[in-house]
């Protein structure tokens, strides 16, 4: 099923003029440096192809990114690809001084060129073979454009060949329409093929041994990975072996791993959250969809501008979402149509392959319906009286230790929250033990910028009791769960979470500066056993009652909260706990509501 919708995407890209998707035969490669040559093979000059990017605000370079001749994995031994590989390959350069595997790695190079373009006349493909007739290994310290880039040459990603046309133009050389011709007329020569029926078309067809590599999964081999990949025999079925355990047309194969790699390497169709590399698409050339699912999941570092009349529906779109409406996309604008289907597809590293950690499809307006659905259980004012966005990549650095030096928050919690927030379901309750277990360990440390309960943390404390108590039809925390202090409440847990803040900002109006509060001994048992701490904090209120400025104001805001609670319970469950949580958020940010106003 996830195959066939890539296989379908790829189709559907290839059929947009605009797309710069690849042809079977070819795939997209990072590339560092081109050899300018001569029409007699001469080496003239060494190209740097690498670019400048903007992502998060900073410039970095990367290697250039060009559709090649198709480049399989390689998996052992020697392996050349054609007109576009390491320099060790190419040149026949290494640091070791004449190494045999990498002198056998040149030879292999040269001799697959010499078979595929055998039969060229042109001008570009006989420039590139002179080249190779003409290249030494043995005298290549001798060039001096080689000992001026040996070291960048040694650790590049690929290098291609640039010719000088007849018509004076430089041209890539795997971009000459007969060598492109001769080199597909070569993939069509194996005669190895197995033809058997594929999983996705049903068709007869060859079947691929082994599947290109998948690229740019967070986490996952550098060099690439595979979904479909077979190597152990417990494994296997019926002494299938490879990929033909799982027999999928090489044409196929080709398309959704093209697709797939296209969009990992895009920095604004894909998303990392926790140790998942999350990828989308919409079923539909028009990229609108893309580019509003990027706004509303949060994805950093567009690499491309939208124009003005996109931005606008955009925008349509962020401004229903944030003033918590139903969206009607035809409404917005009549290119935009909720029907077209939807895909996102989570990805995560594991050993040598890459495994699915999530998967959605559906239509696009369930898809954004249930985007606003989440920003609206998780909105919540700050102590400015302002709402802030939580990108969903954000919401799991919560559940992380910001003294680990391992960030990656738990895949388990990351996975079924992300499927929570898709399909508009349960947010996983080992969320919520995870937020409170981390308010519970953690100090104030403003050096540090920790703080034990955040703007994050109460909006998802929230957001899942929220939605918990929509989808059970619970109504028990109903008046709680707003944007900001709700004065009539009188929810027992909130209550106590509101009495703890007035506990805390009375000793705080005597005592400014202090290293230790009440916050920092008490928070965790008081949430827990509110019988047990609340009595000893009321008798030690009473000593900064005495020394307060604002005695009158702060023992009438504590005698108003402790008249509406009847005795203190001995203990608080999980939601309770976070309704306490919540309400100490709430009075807290209160405070300092009131606090800007009056200056």
């Amino acid at each position: 099923m996830i195959i066939q919708a890539l296989d379908k995407y790829y189709r559907l890209l290839k059929e947009d003029e605009a797309s710069d998707i690849p042809s079977p035969g070819f795939s997209i490669a990072k590339v560092d440096f081109a050899l300018l040559i001569s029409l007699d093979g001469d080496l003239v000059d060494i190209l740097p192809l690498k670019e400048e990017k903007v992502v998060r605000n900073r410039t970095r370079i990367f290697s250039r990114e060009l559709i090649v001749p198709e480049q399989v994995k390689r998996t052992k031994g020697i392996f050349p690809y054609f007109l576009c590989d390491k320099s060790q390959y190419v040149l026949g350069l290494d640091d070791k001084g004449g190494d045999k595997r990498t002198k056998n790695a040149h030879k292999a190079f040269v001799d697959l060129h010499n078979e595929v373009l055998t039969l060229a006349e042109g001008r570009i493909a006989k420039a590139v073979l002179n080249f190779l007739e003409n290249w030494s290994i043995e005298d290549y310290n001798q060039n001096e454009l080689i000992k001026d880039n040996l070291d960048e040459l040694l650790a590049a990603s690929n290098l291609v060949f640039i010719v000088k046309d007849a018509g004076g133009k430089y041209k890539y050389a795997h971009e000459n329409e007969e060598i492109k011709k001769l080199w597909y007329r070569y993939q069509q020569q194996d005669q190895d093929d197995i033809s058997m029926q594929c999983l996705v078309t049903g068709l007869e067809d060859n079947i691929a041994r082994v599947h290109p590599s998948i690229k740019g999964v967070k986490d996952a081999q550098t060099s690439g990975a595979a979904i479909v990949s077979f190597n152990n025999p417990a494994y296997l079925s019926y002494n299938k072996d490879q990929s033909y355990n799982a027999p999928i047309s090489k044409t196929v194969s080709f398309t959704y791993t093209t697709v797939l790699n296209k969009m990992l390497a895009s920095n604004s169709q894909k998303i990392s959250i926790g140790d998942t590399t999350t990828v989308f698409w919409a079923e539909s050339p028009s990229d609108l969809y893309v580019d509003i699912a990027s706004m509303l999941l949060g994805v950093s570092g567009k690499e491309k501008k939208v124009d003005t009349q996109t931005e606008s529906i955009i925008q349509s779109v962020m401004i229903n979402i944030a003033s918590g409406r139903t969206i009607n996309l035809n409404e917005i604008h009549q290119k935009l149509d909720p029907n077209v289907k939807f895909h996102i597809l989570g990805l995560a590293p594991n050993a040598g392959r890459i495994s699915i950690r999530y998967y959605y499809a559906d239509k696009f307006g369930a898809f954004v319906e249930s985007l606003r659905l989440h920003k609206e259980d998780i909105s919540l004012l700050d102590s400015y009286g302002e709402m802030k966005d939580i990108p969903i990549w954000k919401v799991l650095d919560e559940i992380v230790s910001k003294k680990s030096r391992d960030k990656t928050p738990n895949p388990l919690i990351s996975g079924a929250f992300m499927r929570a927030v898709l399909t508009g379901g349960m947010y996983p309750v080992s969320l919520l033990t995870a937020i409170l277990s981390r308010i519970k360990v953690e100090v104030d440390d403003k050096d540090n910028h920790v703080e034990r309960i955040n703007y994050n943390r109460a909006a998802l404390i929230k957001a899942y009791i929220k939605r918990k108590s929509r989808i059970t039809n619970n109504n028990k925390y109903q008046e709680v769960l707003t944007m900001s202090l709700n004065n009539d409440s009188n929810e027992v847990a909130y209550l106590l979470g509101r009495l703890f803040a007035a506990l805390e900002k009375t000793q705080l109006d005597v005592s400014q500066g202090l290293n230790t509060t009440i916050k920092d001994r008490y928070f965790t048992s008081a949430a827990t056993n509110p019988g047990k701490i609340f009595p000893l904090l009321l008798k030690l209120s009473q000593h900064h009652l005495n020394k307060s400025d604002y005695k009158f104001s702060s023992e009438k805001r504590i005698e108003d909260l402790l008249g509406r609670l009847n005795g203190f319970p001995s203990y608080l469950n999980l939601e309770d706990q976070g309704i306490f949580m919540l309400g100490y958020y709430h009075q807290k940010s209160a405070f300092y509501v009131r606090k800007e106003k009056e200056s």
